[in-house]
This record gives C-alpha cells, structure tokens and sequence, in this order.
C-alpha cells in the first residue's frame, strides 16, 4: 500500500513539473527533452520517444527521445508500420 502512495505521489510532483516546464520553455525541442529526461528518470525508464502526427501525410514523427536508435525526423507511417504506427490507427475506449 505504501509503494502505491509513493508511486502516486511521484507521478503527481512529475505531472507539476511537466506543468511548470510547459508554462516556461517555449523551445519544443529543448521542452520536450527536459520532459522525457523527468519521465525517464522519475520512472527509472531507459528509453521514452514523442511522436506528433503530421496531418499532411498521415504519419507519427519522431520530435523528442531519450536512449539510443532513434534519429530526429523518424517516421511511421499511421495504421500501416509497426506498433508505433498502428496505436494511433485505433479507436480508443473512453476513460473512467
């Protein structure tokens, strides 16, 4: 129960500081770095990547990460390559 209210808490403060970094950095790229180092140490994650659809040819692009194998400019190709390009292809359920 403890490590639950830890974890809570632990995204709560990260959540703030995402907040606090947004109303900031109005540098994209430096903004999104600063968030996916947070995330990634936070978490104790390796590696986190950001993907912003581009509406003119339907395609997720890589704009942020951390950890190797990824080149700034990446792209899938939305409901044809990979996983990454099949999530957004995908009807969602609503949240609770």
């Amino acid at each position: 129960m403890h490590d639950d209210h830890e974890e809570r808490i632990q995204e709560l403060l990260l959540l703030q500081r995402v907040a606090q970094r947004i109303s900031s950095i109005l540098d994209l790229d430096r903004l999104l770095e600063e968030i996916l180092s947070d995330v990634c140490q936070t978490f104790g994650y390796r590696r986190s990547t950001v993907w912003l659809k581009d509406d003119a040819t339907n395609e997720l692009v890589l704009h942020g990460w951390t950890g190797p194998h990824h080149r700034e400019g990446d792209r899938f190709r939305i409901g044809v390559d990979g996983i990454v390009g099949q999530g957004p292809g995908r009807s969602l359920l609503p949240v609770r």
